[in-house]
């Protein structure tokens, strides 16, 4: 088994936290901001949605989760201790990614 590969110091792990932290915390008041005044409790209110809005949202919501996903694998699993959560972390990084750019080109092309 190699080394496990660890932050240079301390400071770099807080930051590396405190970014995913602050930054799941923001997408998560701008996707309630954004969605505050739709109707999306019922299949109605999602049907009667736009795509330009509904792009926007799952913009958000991609980021969310991709934010959450990678700051839960990196702080919490430790991508050095397993093959299966490194394997993890790179197929859903590549997805979500890639995800969250068809949505804001789909945004954009509208």
């Amino acid at each position: 088994m190699p080394a496990p590969i660890n932050f240079p110091n301390g400071w770099t792990r807080i930051f590396s936290a405190s970014v995913h932290f602050v930054g799941s915390c923001v997408l998560t008041f701008v996707l309630a901001r954004r969605t505050a005044f739709e109707n999306l409790d019922t299949f109605r209110g999602w049907r009667e949605l736009g795509a330009a809005k509904l792009s926007v949202i799952m913009a958000f919501a991609d980021s969310l989760l991709f934010l959450l996903l990678t700051g839960i694998l990196t702080h919490g699993a430790g991508l050095e201790l397993s093959h299966a959560a490194c394997s993890t972390a790179f197929f859903a990084c590549v997805f979500l990614y890639a995800s969250s750019k068809v949505f804001i080109y789909n945004f954009l092309s509208m």
